[in-house]
Parts: structure tokens; C-alpha cells; sequence
């Protein structure tokens, strides 16, 4: 809500995200929020329809795949504006990168520096890979609350 990157910020997004699946050889999920700006799809639009054969761009309001998703993918990432998404996908097993926005307020890079400490995230420069990603550990009502909206044992 309140961070506003502006279209070069999604466009050098657009170009390091190319970067990591071209490296990997692999397909693009990428989901957008609603209150994702127009002109930020549309720049993730045209950037990945110019360098990549095969990419899906999904809005969260539609038929809500973010679960089916997460089972099938092998990496993600984020956006330093994506508290919420950072704070769900932090507590699976799967590597988590995190591409900052310029203007990101001090709570939000604490919280993120806290995760980097301890090895639950990675920052995303245009490269993939797998690291001993430690789970994030919340109490044991919300780990199972999380689990089981997202259809993990």
C-alpha cells in the first residue's frame, strides 16, 4: 500500500527474473496481487513476452492457484513489498529470494535482515539455487493453520 516502486524498479525485475529461469532453463508462475499497479503487469508482460517462450502471469483474485502453485514449484520470489507472502512462503521448505524495492521503510528491511540471519531467505540478484533454508518456526496452531490451507501434511 504505501511502497510505490516506480517502472524501472519492475523492469530491472522483469530482466533479473529472466535472468534466473534462462540460467535454469525452467517455466514462470509469476503471481500478482490486487494491488499490483496496470503498469507494472504490463511491464512484466511485455518484458517476459520479448525474452521467454513460456510464462504465466496470474492474478491472486483468479480461481486462487497461489495454493496449487506452491506445491509444483521449485523456487520464489518476492518482493520486499510482499510482508504477508514473504511471512507465508518463510515457513515451507522452499528456497525463498527476495528482490528489494528502492524505497523499502526500516521495519520492513529489519524484518528481512532478521530472515537473512537466519538462513530462511535469500536475496535475489538473478540467481537461483538451492541453500539449507531453515524453516520459519511460529507456533504450532499457525504452522498447522498454514499446512493445511496449502494442502502440506
Amino acid at each position: 500500500k504505501k511502497q510505490k516502486p516506480d517502472h524501472s524498479e519492475y523492469f530491472e525485475l522483469s530482466t533479473r527474473v529472466i535472468q534466473g529461469v534462462k540460467k535454469l532453463n525452467a517455466q514462470l508462475i509469476v503471481a500478482v496481487s490486487r494491488r499490483t499497479p496496470n503498469k507494472a503487469i504490463k511491464i512484466l508482460q511485455s518484458t517476459f513476452s520479448k525474452h521467454l517462450k513460456e510464462f504465466n502471469i496470474l492474478s491472486l483474485d483468479e480461481n486462487n492457484l497461489y495454493p496449487k502453485i506452491l506445491e509444483i514449484i521449485d523456487f520464489t520470489i518476492v518482493t520486499s513489498d510482499s510482508v504477508n507472502m514473504i511471512s507465508e512462503l518463510a515457513t515451507l521448505s522452499k528456497p525463498l529470494f527476495i528482490f528489494h524495492f528502492s524505497k523499502e521503510n526500516r521495519k520492513i528491511s529489519f524484518f528481512i535482515s532478521n530472515l537473512k540471519e537466519l538462513n530462511i531467505v535469500q536475496e535475489y540478484h538473478g540467481d537461483l539455487f538451492k541453500y539449507g533454508k531453515s524453516k520459519l518456526q511460529t507456533n504450532k496452531i499457525v504452522i498447522s493453520q498454514v499446512n493445511k490451507f496449502f494442502g502440506f501434511k
